[in-house]
């Protein structure tokens, strides 16, 4: 992996690559990757709709960034 191709100036670009290339390469849980865009769309709503979001979809979201961490924390690690 090295450096971000140009072009990624966009969170769902960077999700995208995340998809393309750890998810579809087998790097990745599939199950991460879903995680990675939920994530995403609660942070658009929280960002640009009216309403709230409940506690428990808070707190899972923190949890599955939790998770994501670790698993591209032991990619990188592994690619050293």
């Amino acid at each position: 992996m090295g450096a971000l191709p140009e072009g990624t100036k966009t969170h769902s670009t960077v999700i995208g690559l995340v998809g393309k290339h750890l998810v579809r390469a087998g790097h990745l849980d599939a199950g991460l990757g879903r995680a990675l865009n939920r994530c995403h769309q609660l942070r658009n709503l929280a960002d640009y709709d009216v309403g709230s979001i409940d506690a428990e979809t808070v707190e899972q979201a923190v949890r599955d960034a939790e998770r994501l961490v670790v698993a591209v924390r032991a990619i990188i690690t592994s690619r050293r």
